[in-house]
C-alpha cells in the first residue's frame, strides 16, 4: 500500500523511544510489570477499540493475563499493556498531521478524547508549509511539534493522529496514537520499522482470498487488499511504482476513507488471468454502498505485459455487468502504457463509450495522476 499503518506499540516507540508499555503476542510470556493500574487494548490496527469492545481499562497487575484472553476469544493475536496515567477529561487534546503536496494539514483541538467528533467548532486547522516553522497550536510546545515533524520526514511517516494527548509536567503524552507510513520508504528505515511492524489483519475477505489462490497459481503477479467495503474510489492498478504515486495521489486529494481497496497486477499476466483478478475488484465496487463510484484502471509504462491483452481481460469482467455498473453511477477512469498501448486504449474507450461509462482514457503521453484527478472531480461534483 502507500500508507500502511503500523502497531501502536511501534508508533509509540517511534514518538519517544522511552516508552515503557509493552507489546504481548499470542503464546508469549506475559513481561514483568510493576504493581498499579494498566491499559490492556488490541493492538491491531483497529478503530473505534473501545466501543467494540476491545479496550480494558483499570487492570490491575494481576488481572492482565484475564483481561488478554478475553480479548484473544475475540480472534486478536497483538496487544498493547500499558501503566495508566491519571488525568482529568479536559485535560485531553487532539493533534494530527498528514502529509500533502505542500506541507502538513495540521489539525488541533483542545477537546480531545472519544468525544472528538462532537467538538468540531473547537477544531483548528492549519497548513504547515514545508520549511515553515512550527505553528502555535494551543498549549502544544512548539518544540514537541518540530519533534514530530523531524519523526515524519527522517522515518518516512505519512499520517500522525494522537488522541488523547495530554501534558504532565510540561510534557506531551500520547495516550492513544495512529501512524501511517509511506511503503516505499521501508527501505531506508529497516532499523526503524518494517513491515513486520504492520498489523496482521484479523480476517481476510472471499476475495482477498480468491486473489490469493490465483497468485500462488501463476508466475504473474496479482495482489488485492479491501480497505474500506462501501468506499467510491476502486482501483486496477499495474506496475508498483506508479501505483504508489496513483493510491498516494488519491490521499492527497482528499480521497483516503473513500478508497475501497489496493493492489496491482503485473508480470505480464495472461487474459484469463486478468479477467479473473478484475472480476474481484468490481465484484467489490458492485458491493458498495456508495452512491456514485469511480473505477480507476491506471499503471506505468509496461516493459513485457501487454496492454491490449490485460486491457481485454478487464472488457470481459466489465462486460458481464455493465448494465449493472451503469444504473449504480459508475464511470471508469483509464491510463496506461506499454506494448500494444494504442490497441488496447482503443478496445477500452470504444466498451466504455458504447456502455456509457465512459469517464476518460489517456495513454502514456498523459501525466500518470490524471485519472485520479478525473475520478475525484467526478466523485466530489
Amino acid at each position: 500500500m502507500a500508507r500502511i499503518p503500523i502497531y501502536e506499540y511501534k508508533a509509540k516507540k517511534l514518538l519517544d523511544p522511552e516508552y515503557l508499555g509493552c507489546e504481548v503476542i499470542s503464546g508469549d510470556e506475559l513481561p514483568e510489570v510493576e504493581d498499579g493500574l494498566y491499559a490492556v487494548k488490541v493492538d491491531q490496527g483497529v478503530k473505534q477499540r473501545g466501543v467494540r469492545g476491545l479496550l480494558r481499562l483499570g487492570v490491575s497487575k494481576d488481572a492482565i493475563a484475564g483481561s488478554i484472553e478475553e480479548l484473544q476469544s475475540s480472534g486478536y493475536s497483538h496487544f498493547l499493556v500499558e501503566k495508566m496515567t491519571e488525568h482529568a477529561p479536559d485535560e485531553e487534546r487532539y493533534l494530527s498531521l498528514a502529509r500533502e503536496r505542500v506541507g502538513f494539514s495540521l489539525i488541533y483541538c483542545a477537546k480531545g478524547g472519544v468525544n472528538i467528533e462532537e467538538s468540531k467548532d473547537a477544531v483548528e486547522k492549519v497548513l504547515w508549509e514545508y520549511g515553515a516553522p512550527a505553528p502555535s497550536v494551543g498549549d502544544i510546545p512548539t518544540a514537541y511539534v518540530e519533534h514530530l515533524r523531524e519523526i515524519m520526514n527522517s522515518l518516512h511517516v505519512s499520517f500522525l493522529e494522537i488522541n488523547p494527548l495530554i501534558i504532565k509536567d510540561g510534557r506531551p503524552l500520547a495516550l492513544d496514537c495512529a501512524i501511517k507510513v509511506d511503503s516505499a520508504g521501508s527501505y531506508a528505515v529497516r532499523s526503524q520499522w518494517s513491515f513486520d511492524d504492520v498489523p496482521a489483519r484479523v480476517k481476510v475477505s472471499e476475495a482477498e482470498e480468491r486473489v490469493r489462490e490465483l497468485d500462488q497459481n501463476t508466475p504473474a503477479s496479482l495482489k488485492l487488499n479491501v480497505l474500506n467495503e462501501n468506499g467510491s474510489l476502486f482501483f486496477l492498478f499495474s506496475s508498483g511504482g506508479a501505483s504508489i504515486v496513483l493510491a498516494d495521489d488519491a490521499y492527497v486529494r482528499g480521497l483516503g476513507e473513500e478508497i475501497g481497496n489496493y493492489g496491482e497486477y503485473s508480470g505480464a499476466p495472461t487474459r484469463t488471468e486478468t479477467y479473473l483478478y478484475a472480476r474481484e475488484i468490481i465484484g467489490l465496487m458492485q458491493k458498495s454502498g456508495a452512491k456514485k463510484k469511480a473505477l480507476v484502471i491506471a499503471g506505468g509504462v509496461a516493459n513485457f505485459t501487454d496492454v491490449k491483452e490485460t486491457f481485454s481481460g478487464i472488457i470481459d469482467a466489465l462486460e458481464e455487468v455493465k448494465d449493472e455498473l451503469k444504473n449504480d453511477n459508475v464511470k471508469v477512469f483509464v491510463r496506461r502504457g506499454g506494448p500494444r498501448e494504442d490497441e488496447g486504449l482503443a478496445l477500452m474507450r470504444k466498451f466504455l463509450e458504447d456502455n456509457q461509462i465512459f469517464g476518460s482514457v489517456h495513454g502514456s503521453d498523459t501525466l500518470l495522476t490524471e485519472p485520479i484527478k478525473l475520478a475525484s472531480e467526478y466523485l466530489k461534483a
